[in-house]
């Protein structure tokens, strides 16, 4: 398991850290489902599904599931300032799939957020990293706004990450 867990964690961590360059020039695809899709934005994210079984967004019915994305730091690690263009690179990975999906951030109807706060990566503090996420979450967020559990924890799967994001998002109702 550990030797499975040594190439999972850098090959999930590349995985957010995939520059939207790359996204907007690689192939999207969605597979089908029994109730929706399975959203992969990318060759590299369809590797990882099939080598680790996992759908960077799948929906259900009417409402879309999105995978954690995480906001990394370099190994010297990040100012406020750096951890805010990490930040606005995962929002954008999720604005990505969300496109890809037909919706935008304004169907987002929930966020979950788990956060390194002690992390020896970030060259800040609690307050301000949690200001640097609110200020990129407004960047991309207008009201009415989705409801955010957000979640402070002891370590991310990522070896590099600060915080890790995932939303919900619902499909508009057909119009008659």
């Amino acid at each position: 398991m550990r030797f499975v867990m040594s190439y999972l964690k850098p090959l999930l961590l590349g995985l957010s850290l995939l520059s939207l360059t790359a996204l907007a020039h690689s192939a999207a695809q969605n597979i089908p489902t029994l109730d929706g899709q399975v959203y992969i934005q990318s060759e590299r994210a369809k590797q990882a599904y099939d080598q680790w079984h996992f759908a960077p967004a799948r929906s259900s019915g009417d409402l879309v599931f999105f995978s954690g994305v995480i906001a990394a730091a370099p190994a010297e690690g990040a100012d406020t300032e750096l951890f805010k263009k990490n930040l606005r690179h995962a929002f954008g990975n999720l604005e990505t799939l969300l496109k890809q999906a037909g919706l935008g951030t304004e169907h987002v109807v929930k966020i979950n957020s788990y956060h390194l706060f002690n992390s020896p990566l970030f060259k800040g503090t609690k307050e301000q990293h949690v200001a640097a996420v609110m200020a990129v979450k407004d960047e991309f967020f207008k009201a009415p706004y989705p409801a955010w559990t957000a979640v402070g924890v002891a370590e991310l799967f990522a070896d590099q990450g600060l915080v890790e994001i995932e939303i919900i998002a619902r499909k508009p109702a057909a119009k008659p």
